[in-house]
């Protein structure tokens, strides 16, 4: 049977099975990037001019979009046409502002004028249609349009809002426009009756400009009536609020008006001057300018040279949790002295928040004296705001017994991969921190966490493995390294020789031996990782018959020092060290001679020297550096460094350190024709282990770490200082390879001598090299010395 022709028509295609495809997370994102950059391009930084902006603003009561899209609009009017004028008068009325913004927003049932007056204008001088020929409306293109931006915003705010053109322009307009604009956009309707607009903090704190500006310190010439005070004495007096035309009527009635100075009938002239909170009264007599009639008192004792109330003022607002800005803007508005942003800025990163880290450190400290063996720990994030746009995460862990913190990290976004990975993060840092310090952890409450959790079960996994590991670890550990070296006699005279201090409640050792130099001459040295200041022995002598007196200090974790398991060891507490070993000493003026490690000690110094302008607490005559990290990014730590840096493997590693490992390694940092001897490789092997040093080796490798986050600051320190600066390099260098670190150095540093050694020195040029080093640091000694003599 037919069944007739196949019916014919168009196929329709097969649609794909599943749910329509939607954007990936990937292109979502990139989605929002994009919008994000078209949001920015709309943004207009008005700087200094946000002021008078927001005056506009507010008088009118217009929002920012308001304002602009009309000030655009009127000036792109009156650039397209040039018979078109604008007149502003010096000074506008709320009633006129709030009268040209209802004209704008009838505009779209009504008429508007081609080119009408800006809204800062009071009134506008018109001429007929009869005085000037009929104008037309030209077309604006996007190009004209930037272009008119560009005209309006390179031309200062201040010349738009506060009645700056000349008062013979007039605005012209032209009936025949009447019917043009019919097509303008109404502007969006603001609460007229409520007075009270919304105030945020970044446009009414932020953005304002302290009302006073402090005035210039008093010269020497004037004296001072005002007594210094100590930090104590200044925390614990008493402060109260003055008038100051009440504390200048005092200092008249006090001092005098009339001169002192015999045969002179002049009287004298008082100046006060604004120094932060503090006031400081000048006076002088113009008729004898004699220094007897001259004096000054300010209203505040000083404290080193910094007025009292100034630091406590800013301590206190730092302490209390204040926003600087806020309290700025409430003693703005009583006519209240503060003192400056900047200043409170600089005060918190010198000194307030170094204080307040040393206070925690030690609270710390004591808190893990009192930890039991098996602690539980309790933990949790908090973010700064809900949802997944946190910016900065806070996790800390407490001893769950005693209900103490323990830990407190500080996760910033770009820590890790998105907003809710900062907890993970944060848990990590908050248990690696305690695990350095030597926390015995035996169990961990936290909520439940996603990641946290997957964290968990990986370590359940790991936990058997690691067990059975760790066991291997330990009983080869305490067969290869029992028992520890004996001191040799040469190192044990060199103990003898030697005294210690007291830094942090540990034992300091250093040597401080007189020599037969000028007395005046004071060579201090700092050794390098993970040595001593035994290094130096072989060029010990010569120093002595160079200097008048040599000390050499080992640092906390160091050769004949204190080694305590969970110190917080630093460059910076190193730094701190040598400043309170010199004050023990009463050491003012001293050079400086320097390796490794040392040399970034040396950094730290320089810059605290650069700070102090002119005033440091230690006068530093000169820095010489041998090799060593100077330029972090040019540094190569060795294979048992890195090892040492990771806190997974450093637990093992220490316990594995033996002296054949240590002999490869230095072995390696020494040229192929300058090898140390194997009573030396003992002698340095012995000072590390003395006192369990290599338990502490993990924290003592973070310098590493630290030179990468304090990179501008230590290495700008050389760039920016005027001290006498000179390298001694030993080329065959494997941690600072020559070929990327000295052309590096010679270009940043160019005010930084240099003395390249023969090519088979490496990095230890003071003991493969003595004599070489001698000459070199001699000579540029002998340098200083010539330049004095040619100054004077």
């Amino acid at each position: 049977m037919d069944s007739g022709p196949a019916p014919t028509g168009k196929v329709t295609p097969k649609r794909k099975r599943g749910r329509p495809r939607k954007a990936t997370s990937s292109e979502a994102k990139k989605s929002r990037i994009e919008e994000g950059k078209r949001y920015r391009r709309t943004m207009v930084g008005l700087s200094s001019a946000y002021g008078a902006w927001n005056e506009l603003r507010q008088r009118g009561k217009w929002t920012h979009g308001e304002l602009a899209s009309h000030l655009l609009d009127v000036h792109s009017r009156s650039c397209m046409q040039p018979n078109c004028k604008v007149s502003v008068p010096a000074k506008d009325t709320t009633e006129t502002l709030v009268e040209k913004k209802d004209e704008v927003r009838q505009s779209e049932a009504g008429s508007r004028p081609e080119c009408e007056p800006a809204v800062v204008a009071q009134s506008v001088t018109q001429s007929s249609s009869s005085d000037s020929p009929a104008h037309t409306r030209i077309p604006v293109s996007e190009s004209e349009e930037s272009k008119v931006r560009q005209v309006l915003f390179s031309t200062p705010v201040n010349e738009h809002l506060e009645g700056s053109f000349p008062s013979d322009i007039s605005a012209l307009e032209d009936s025949s426009d009447s019917d043009s604009d019919n097509d303008v956009q109404p502007l969006q309707d603001t609460d007229v009756e409520n007075g009270l607009e919304q105030s945020y903090v970044d446009e009414e704190v932020i953005n304002f400009a302290p009302k006073y500006q402090d005035g210039p310190e008093p010269a020497e010439k004037y004296g001072r009536m005002t007594s210094d005070c100590t930090a104590n004495e200044a925390v614990i007096s008493e402060h109260c609020i003055a008038t100051v035309f009440v504390l200048e009527e005092l200092v008249r009635k006090v001092v005098g008006v009339r001169c002192p100075t015999h045969g002179c009938d002049g009287s004298r002239t008082f100046r006060t001057t604004k120094r932060g909170s503090c006031a400081v009264i000048v006076w002088e007599c113009q008729t004898c300018n004699k220094r007897n009639a001259a004096g000054s008192w300010s209203s505040q004792p000083r404290v080193g040279g910094m007025y009292a109330g100034n630091l406590v003022f800013h301590a206190a607002l730092l302490l209390s949790g204040n926003n600087v800005r806020k309290i700025g803007l409430m003693c703005q508005f009583a006519n209240l002295w503060s003192p400056s942003f900047s200043n409170f800025y600089k005060l918190q990163r010198l000194y307030f928040c170094p204080a307040v880290k040393e206070y925690w450190e030690e609270a710390r400290r004591e808190l893990l004296r009192g930890v039991g063996i098996g602690t539980v720990l309790a933990g949790d994030g908090r973010m700064d705001s809900p949802g997944h746009s946190a910016q900065f995460c806070t996790y800390s862990l407490m001893d769950h017994d005693r209900k103490c913190v323990l830990t407190l990290q500080c996760i910033d976004v770009r820590q890790a991969k998105h907003s809710h990975d900062m907890e993970r993060v944060g848990f990590l840092q908050a248990m690696e921190d305690l695990m350095r310090l030597g926390l015995n952890i035996t169990e961990v409450v936290t909520d439940a966490h996603v990641q946290i959790k997957s964290i968990m079960s990986l370590v359940n996994i790991m936990a058997n493995f690691t067990l059975i590991f760790t066991m291997i670890v330990v009983a080869l550990a305490i067969f290869i390294m029992f028992p520890a070296p004996e001191l040799s006699p040469k190192v044990t005279e060199w103990k003898k020789s030697g005294q210690s201090f007291q830094h942090n409640g540990h034992n300091v050792f250093y040597h401080d031996v007189k020599g037969s130099g000028p007395p005046d001459d004071v060579l201090v040295i700092f050794h390098g990782y993970p040595t001593s200041s035994f290094d130096f022995i072989q060029v010990w002598d010569e120093l002595l018959q160079k200097f008048g007196r040599v000390i050499a200090p080992d640092f906390l974790g160091f050769g004949l020092s204190d080694k305590p398991v969970g110190y917080e060891f630093s460059v910076m507490d190193m730094a701190n060290l040598v400043e309170a070993l010199l004050k023990h000493l009463k050491v003012k003026s001293f050079h400086v001679l320097s390796h490794d490690l040392g040399d970034t000690v040396a950094q730290e110094l320089i810059a605290r020297y650069n700070e102090a302008k002119g005033q440091p607490k230690l006068d530093m005559q000169s820095v010489c550096l041998l090799n060593g990290g100077i330029l972090p990014e040019n540094h190569e730590p060795r294979l048992t460094q890195k090892l040492l840096l990771n806190p997974y493997s450093a637990p093992i590693v220490m316990r594995l350190m033996n002296y054949r490992t240590f002999r490869k390694a230095l072995c390696e940092c020494f040229g192929s024709k300058t090898q140390p001897t194997e009573e030396d490789l003992n002698d340095h092997w012995a000072l590390i282990r003395y006192n369990d040093g290599h338990l502490v080796q993990y924290g003592l490798i973070q310098y590493i770490h630290e030179r990468f986050a304090n990179r501008e600051r230590w290495v700008g320190a050389l760039q920016e200082t005027k001290l006498p600066l000179h390298l001694i390099y030993g080329p065959s260098d494997p941690v600072n390879p020559p070929t990327t670190f000295l052309a590096r150095y010679k270009k940043l540093i160019p005010n930084s001598g240099i003395t390249e050694l023969p090519t088979d020195r490496s990095h230890y040029p003071h003991a493969e090299d003595p004599q070489g080093v001698l000459e070199a640091y001699f000579k540029f000694l002998d340098s200083l010395q010539a330049g004095k003599k040619q100054d004077s």
